[in-house]
């Protein structure tokens, strides 16, 4: 949880020290986590994370900063830029070599732009376009792809 004082709190699966070192997340005005990680968007735009060697995997090029907030799939990083548009980031080791799944999403949702909110679960990312619109993107494995996004509209 997200304490008021900007301070993270978290309970549950430790198995990769995601919920003991979540002491270099401070000064968050968002949180989100993955089933092995847990991210954080600071005050000043920065992204801080913590387990599954995220803070290795998360390396920052340049282009983590300016951060609105963050979500999380299951092994797939994703964050709202200022700007409107999405960085994401595969953070399976394993994934990167031979689970496409997770590489296809990426490329999927990188090119979305005029983004004004962003959620995930599991291995599928919605969000909420400047317009109103809705875009998905994701896995097809319980036929998720079968609905029609492209007529929501919610303002």
């Amino acid at each position: 949880g997200l304490k008021s004082d900007g301070t993270v709190v978290a309970v549950g699966n430790n198995e990769d020290s995601q919920c003991t070192n979540i002491k270099n997340i401070n000064n968050a005005k968002h949180i989100s986590a993955s089933y092995f990680a847990v991210f954080g968007t600071t005050t000043r735009g920065e992204l801080k994370c913590s387990g599954n060697d995220a803070e290795v995997m998360l390396t920052d090029n340049g282009t983590l900063k300016n951060i609105k907030l963050t979500a999380a799939a299951r092994d797939v990083f994703i964050a709202l830029k200022e700007d409107g548009t999405i960085y994401a980031e595969n953070l399976s080791d394993s994934a990167k070599a031979d689970y496409s799944e997770n590489n296809e999403i990426i490329k999927e949702i990188s090119n979305w732009t005029n983004i004004l909110d962003v959620s995930a679960l599991y291995h599928n990312i919605i969000a909420l376009k400047n317009d109103g619109t809705v875009v998905y993107g994701g896995c097809n494995w319980d036929g998720e792809k079968n609905f029609d996004v492209s007529d929501w509209k919610l303002f």
